[in-house]
C-alpha cells in the first residue's frame, strides 16, 4: 500500500471511529410529529437521542423514542429526560411499551416486569401521579409503598398522602388518553410519509 494510500486510510478511520462511537452512545431513535424540542431546539422529523438530553412535546404534537426492546410514545405538552436506563417524566403523558423500562416521576418509580412485555401509560397531573397497566403487569413504588399494578388496573400517587387504586372513571379517561396518542402518533407517522413537496403559489 501507498504513502498516500495509507493516509488516506487513516483518515477515514478517524472520521468514522468517532461516528460509530456517537451512534454507540444513542439511546434511542427518535420520530417527531408537530412540534418537538431536544434541549429547547426542534428536533428533527426522525434522529438519534442521547442521554441526559430533553424531549418536549408542543400542542398537537407527538413524539416517539424507539430503543432496543422499547417504544416510548410521549403525548402533547409533555417532558422528559432520557437517561441511559432510566426514563424521568417531568410534565404530562407517556406510554411505554417494554420488557425492561424503567420510568422516574419524582419520587416514584415504575418499573416494568423483565418476564414478559408489558405496556403501561404514566401521565403527571396537578401535582399526582397516575399508572395504568394496558399490558402485563408493572411495579411502582414510592420508595415507603410498592404497589404491583395488573394489566387494566391502575394506581396513583399524590403529592402528599399514600397511593390508592384508581376508580373506574379514572381508568377510562386513561385509556382514552393512551388511545389518542397511539392514534395520533400512527396518523403523524402516515402522513409524515406521504408528505409531499409544497408547490409555489402561482403569480
Amino acid at each position: 500500500m501507498s504513502k498516500r494510500l495509507l493516509s488516506l486510510a487513516c483518515w477515514l478511520m478517524v472520521v468514522i471511529l468517532p461516528l460509530e462511537a456517537v451512534a454507540a452512545d444513542a439511546v434511542g431513535m427518535l420520530t417527531s410529529i408537530g412540534t418537538v424540542l431536544v434541549d429547547n431546539k426542534p428536533a428533527p422529523v426522525t434522529g438519534a437521542v442521547f442521554a441526559g438530553e430533553v424531549i418536549e412535546t408542543k400542542t398537537k404534537s407527538k413524539a416517539v423514542v424507539v430503543a432496543q426492546g422499547k417504544s416510548i410514545s410521549l403525548a402533547e405538552n409533555s417532558s422528559v429526560r432520557l437517561g441511559a436506563k432510566v426514563l424521568e417524566l417531568q410534565s404530562g403523558a407517556v406510554l411505554v411499551s417494554s420488557t425492561s423500562s424503567v420510568v422516574q416521576v419524582d419520587n416514584v418509580t415504575i418499573t416494568a416486569n423483565s418476564a414478559t412485555p408489558s405496556k403501561f401509560l404514566a401521565r403527571k397531573i396537578n401535582g399526582e401521579l397516575q399508572v395504568l397497566a394496558l399490558e402485563g403487569t408493572v411495579s411502582v413504588s414510592n420508595g415507603q409503598d410498592t404497589t404491583s399494578v395488573p394489566a387494566t388496573k391502575g394506581v396513583k400517587f399524590p403529592r402528599v398522602g399514600r397511593p390508592s387504586w384508581l376508580s373506574n372513571d379514572d381508568i377510562g379517561i386513561l385509556i382514552v388518553v393512551a388511545a389518542a396518542i397511539v392514534a395520533g402518533v400512527t396518523l403523524g407517522i402516515v402522513n409524515s410519509q406521504n408528505a409531499k413537496p409544497v408547490s409555489p403559489a402561482a403569480p
